[in-house]
């Protein structure tokens, strides 16, 4: 069940275990009745459950965050095609949807129309890509909690998950605001998004 949240702005809801389903119809409640915002990123048991198992959650959600091939498994059709499967992820119900593509970088469309891919590092040491896309979905909202743009948001994204992978697991390599400025001044013009 979900608990009582103290008032927030903002849920993140990610990864959760079997039996979650409950889930699915009380937190689209629950965003109603407050007026939190979401951001969501499904894991692979939430993913079984295809579009119609996620049609409540994905009609309350204010940001969607997958990888390219879990979004293609969502919508089908031409996986290379990203502009089709982000308007097709769209029409689906969230109010933005952002694709990340490992060394391709990212992809954002705030409204299906206009279309923003940003880059990566690639001269950045990489040790291992565990916590990448959780790094990016941290970094990309935390800009957006602080009022950011959405290229800016793609840029936290970007240089959060560019930093996690230069370390072993998820965690380290998380950034603080002094480590993040750091960090995009050193690496933030391989990410420049453009739109395409």
């Amino acid at each position: 069940d979900l608990p009582d949240f103290p008032p927030t702005k903002w849920l993140y809801f990610s990864s959760v275990a079997k039996g979650h389903e409950i889930l699915h119809t009380q937190l689209p409640d629950h965003i109603k009745k407050s007026g939190t915002k979401l951001a969501f990123n499904p894991g692979s048991f939430q993913l079984l459950e295809k579009l119609e198992g996620l049609k409540a959650i994905l009609g309350v959600t204010d940001i969607l965050i997958l990888n390219r091939e879990e979004m293609h498994g969502l919508v089908g059709g031409d996986i290379v095609d990203t502009k089709e499967i982000m308007r097709k992820m769209m029409a689906a119900g969230p109010k933005m949807v952002v694709l990340t593509d490992g060394r391709g970088g990212s992809y954002a469309t705030p409204d299906g129309r206009e279309f923003w891919h940003a880059g990566i590092p690639e001269e950045s040491p990489v040790l291992e890509r565990t916590g990448a896309g959780d790094a990016y979905s941290t970094g990309f909202l935390g800009a957006l909690i602080k009022g950011h743009d959405l290229p800016d948001c793609m840029v936290w994204g970007t240089m959060s998950s560019t930093s996690v992978v230069q370390f072993i697991g998820g965690q380290e390599g998380l950034l603080t605001p002094e480590g993040m400025k750091k960090t995009t001044e050193k690496w933030g013009k391989f990410a420049k998004p453009k739109l395409i």
